[in-house]
């Protein structure tokens, strides 16, 4: 087993990529360089805090990480949530500092999990679904028209919009900046058209 890939350290803990019998492998160490994830994964998504996303049947060189089946582990190697998705993404709701959550795809339908492996935001069909902005929203697209979510799925603007601005930490205004076929204006949290 040879080491190839070294990512950075997030608190205490580092994404590797090992080669063993010309198979790439992740696991994820400790600031000794000990495995607390064994290498026997494809690939690993490590944001910090005690959940690992990882994957098994993920095939490098895919544009997306739309292959394989994406699963949970805590910091002891351990399945907390099922190897079961095409997608996932984590992210922590700033309201509830121990809540963890993860956007995920499941059988073409997309939705949102806790680290319980129970529904949050219903499924539904959707062709993505992102993380919530400061604001708790979450963009939503269904092929090429976007709109916003909240955390129970209910549609805080309508996914009518060929394109919409994303409200960050950097610049939470209210406003947000949209375009529906070729006029581009502003419109408010509502929907109402505030400009141009």
């Amino acid at each position: 087993m040879q080491i190839d890939m070294l990512m950075p350290f997030v608190g205490d803990y580092a994404v590797v990529r090992v080669v063993d019998n010309l198979k790439s492998k992740y696991g994820l160490i400790n600031r000794t360089g000990e495995f607390v994830v064994q290498p026997i994964y494809d690939l690993l998504d490590y944001s910090g805090d005690k959940y690992v996303c990882a994957n098994r049947g993920y095939r490098e060189g895919c544009k997306c990480q739309h292959t394989g089946k994406w699963g949970v582990l805590n910091l002891r190697g351990e399945i907390v949530v099922p190897f079961k998705f095409s997608y996932m993404q984590r992210w922590e709701d700033e309201e509830h500092s121990a809540a963890y959550y993860f956007t995920v795809c499941y059988r073409n339908r997309w939705g949102v999990i806790n680290s319980k492996d129970e529904i949050v935001m219903p499924f539904r069909l959707l062709d993505y679904l992102g993380v919530p902005n400061c604001k708790g929203w979450i963009y939503a697209s269904v092929g090429t028209k976007s709109g916003l979510l909240d955390i129970s799925g209910r549609q805080v603007l309508k996914i009518i919009y060929d394109d919409i601005s994303i409200i960050d930490l950097n610049n939470p205004d209210e406003w947000l900046a949209v375009k529906l076929g070729n006029e581009y204006f502003y419109i408010d949290h509502t929907g109402k058209r505030v400009l141009f």
